[in-house]
C-alpha cells in the first residue's frame, strides 16, 4: 500500500516538530507549551479512547473466558505496533533521520510473531471464537443472562465515553481550520518557511520545499527497500540525511514558530472557552 504523506499513522517526520515551545509574553501568561500540548491531545482524543480501551479490553477478556474461551487475551493495537524511541530529538534526527525507514524495519520484524488478536484459545475453533467475540449468543459475565450479541459488542457498552466523541471531533475540525487559517496560512509562518527552505537550499536539499516533499523522499526510500531495489542500510541513509537537514533548518525557526503558534492557541481558547468547558477540558 502507497504512504499517504498527510496520514498521522504514516507521518513519522512528526518527531522533528517536536522542539520544545519558547515562552510567551506577560499578555499570554496563562498560555504555554503545555497548554498546547494538552488541547491538541484533548481534541485528538487519544488519552480518553487509550483509557476506555484498556477498559474494553479487559472487559472482552473476561467476557471470553467466562464464555469457554480459556486462556483468551484481547489485545491492543499499541500491544502489536513497533516504536521508535526518542529522548534527544536532534540525536535521533542524526541516527534515523525521520525513523520512518527504522519503523518500518521494526514493523517487518514483529509481524511474524505478533498474534493478531488473541492467544491461548482452548477450543481451536475459529468459528466459536467468532461467536463468542463478535455475533454472539453469549452469556452476560455479570448476571448469566443469555445475551443475542457477542463479548466485543457487550464490552463496549460496558464502557461510557467520559466526553461525547462527536462533540470532539466537531471541534477538532474546527481548532484544524482555525490553525490552518490563522497559523499556517499566516504571513508570519510564510516568512518563517522561507527561511527555513533558504537552509536547505543552502545544504543541497533544494527540493524539499515542505514536510510533504520529504516524507515523498523518505517513504520512496522505504518503499524501495521494501521491494529489494536497494538495501536498508540505503534507505536509512536517504532518511538520515534528509530528516537530519530537515531537522537543522527547521531548528533555526522554531523559537519563533512556537511564540507564534502560542499566540494563536491563546487566542483561539479565547474564542472556543465555552465549548471547551463544556466538553470538561481543563477539569481536574
Amino acid at each position: 500500500m502507497k504512504a499517504n504523506p498527510r496520514s498521522p499513522q504514516r507521518l513519522a517526520v512528526v518527531v522533528l516538530l517536536a522542539a520544545a515551545f519558547s515562552g510567551c509574553g506577560q499578555q499570554q501568561a496563562q498560555v504555554d507549551s503545555r497548554s498546547v500540548d494538552e488541547l491538541e491531545r484533548f481534541l485528538s482524543g487519544s488519552a480518553e479512547e487509550f483509557e476506555r480501551t484498556l477498559d474494553v479490553a479487559e472487559l472482552v477478556t473476561e467476557c471470553a473466558r467466562y464464555n469457554g474461551l480459556s486462556g483468551y487475551i484481547e489485545r491492543l493495537p499499541e500491544q502489536q505496533s513497533a516504536a521508535v524511541a526518542v529522548e534527544d530529538a536532534a540525536e535521533f534526527a542524526r541516527e534515523f533521520g525521520t525513523g520512518f525507514v527504522e519503523l518500518q524495519r521494526q514493523m517487518q520484524e514483529l509481524e511474524p510473531e505478533m498474534p493478531l488478536e488473541q492467544e491461548g484459545n482452548a477450543t481451536g475453533s475459529e468459528e466459536v471464537e467468532s461467536r463468542i467475540l463478535n455475533s454472539g449468543p453469549i452469556l452476560d459475565p455479570s448476571t448469566g443472562e443469555q445475551l443475542g450479541t457477542g463479548c466485543r459488542a457487550w464490552a463496549n457498552e460496558q464502557v461510557p465515553y467520559s466526553v461525547d466523541p462527536q462533540a470532539v471531533r466537531e471541534l477538532a475540525e474546527d481548532y484544524a481550520a482555525y490553525m490552518d487559517e490563522r497559523f499556517f496560512a499566516s504571513a508570519e509562518y510564510a516568512e518563517l518557511e522561507v527561511q527555513q527552505f533558504d537552509c536547505l537550499d543552502a545544504e543541497g536539499y533544494g527540493d524539499i520545499r515542505s514536510i510533504e516533499d520529504l516524507n515523498e523522499v523518505v517513504f520512496a526510500a522505504a518503499g524501495a527497500w521494501q521491494a529489494g531495489e536497494i538495501t536498508f542500510e540505503e534507505a536509512l541513509e536517504i532518511d538520515r540525511r534528509h530528516g537530519w537537514a530537515y531537522f537543522k533548518c527547521r531548528e533555526l525557526i522554531q523559537p519563533e514558530v512556537n511564540r507564534l503558534r502560542v499566540l494563536v492557541v491563546a487566542q483561539y481558547l479565547e474564542e472556543n472557552g465555552e465549548a471547551l468547558a463544556g466538553l470538561s477540558f481543563g477539569a481536574d
